[in-house]
């Protein structure tokens, strides 16, 4: 199983596990393991935790907007 498809399962499980009982949880964990391969005390904090968001882009954001900035720029003042 590679880690697009782990994620798209993790994704699908954890919907499923948060809304199951508790004997319910036992069993989705039990699948869970033994598909992903993980012990059973990573795979409850895995399923338990948000996803983490996406890394945002380092650094400050642009000054200025370049879809009005770069026709300006291009004028031929000549």
């Amino acid at each position: 199983m590679g880690q697009n498809e782990r994620k798209a399962y993790l994704e699908a499980i954890r919907e499923r596990y948060k809304k199951a009982s508790k004997s319910e949880k036992s069993a989705i964990l039990d699948e869970f393991c033994a598909v992903c391969g993980y012990h059973r005390k990573y795979a409850i904090r895995v399923l338990s935790t948000r996803p983490k968001p996406p890394p945002r882009k380092p650094g400050r954001k642009p000054r200025y907007d370049h879809q009005k900035l770069l026709p300006v720029l291009k004028l031929d003042f000549g």
